[in-house]
This record gives C-alpha cells, sequence and structure tokens, in this order.
C-alpha cells in the first residue's frame, strides 16, 4: 500500500505547469518539523510535492508559500542520471486530497484570546 499524510506549511511559490490542453500540475515543497530524539532539536523536513489537474487547481486560489495544509497522496520516485554519469532518484509526493488548515498571518499584532463564559442552564433566558 502507498499511502501518506503529511501537515505543513507550504515552503515555495506555487508553480504552474501546462502539459497539454486537458492536463496541469502543480508544484510546491511542503515543510514540517520533526524533534529528534538524539538530541531534542527539531529537525525541519522539505519535501517536493505535485498536484495535477482538478486538484493542483484548488492551490490556484487558495493556497500560498506559508500557509498550513494537509495533504494526503502516495509516494512515486523519479530516477534519473546526473550529468556525471552517476544514478540518482528523488521521493515526491502526488497530492490526492489537500485540506486548508491555516493561512500565513501577515505582520499582524496578537490578537488577545477571547474567553468563553461558562453559563449555567437556569441563568439562560429560555
Amino acid at each position: 500500500m502507498n499511502s501518506v499524510q503529511l501537515i505543513g506549511r507550504v515552503a515555495s511559490d506555487i508553480q504552474y505547469i501546462p502539459c497539454n490542453k486537458d492536463r496541469s500540475v502543480r508544484k510546491f515543497a511542503i515543510a514540517f518539523r520533526e524533534r529528534t530524539k538524539v538530541d531534542g532539536e527539531d529537525d525541519t523536513y522539505f519535501i517536493d510535492c505535485e498536484a495535477w489537474d482538478k486538484v493542483g487547481e484548488r492551490f490556484d486560489n487558495f493556497v500560498k508559500k506559508g500557509d498550513r495544509i494537509a495533504i494526503s497522496g502516495r509516494l512515486i520516485q523519479h530516477k534519473y542520471t546526473r550529468v556525471d554519469g552517476s544514478k540518482a532518484s528523488r521521493i515526491i509526493i502526488v497530492v490526492a486530497s489537500v485540506e486548508f488548515l491555516e493561512y500565513k498571518k501577515k505582520d499582524e499584532e496578537p490578537k488577545e484570546e477571547k474567553k468563553e463564559e461558562h453559563i449555567e442552564d437556569d441563568e439562560l433566558p429560555f
């Protein structure tokens, strides 16, 4: 089974690439942090992603660099030969679905959190 789910922030501008009249792809990187057990510090990982066709179209108007998203999809491996003749590969995520979690805030001052008041049932007017 080849399935991956990831929550992170969009780490690059969304790159639109038309393939032909019916197909297009959006390429971007997603970043997430993971705490390492050895030294207790966070490591940040950057994973390349591709969103094809209808899934990719959702990125056009709703997602930009810095936004927090949840994606699910599958891993694929691109194999290639470098200029020096050595073999190489890279793993990318082909996005099947995306959920928008949080937009990047633009230099806003922190807002005070609203505290919910607890109201007893006998205090309600109905």
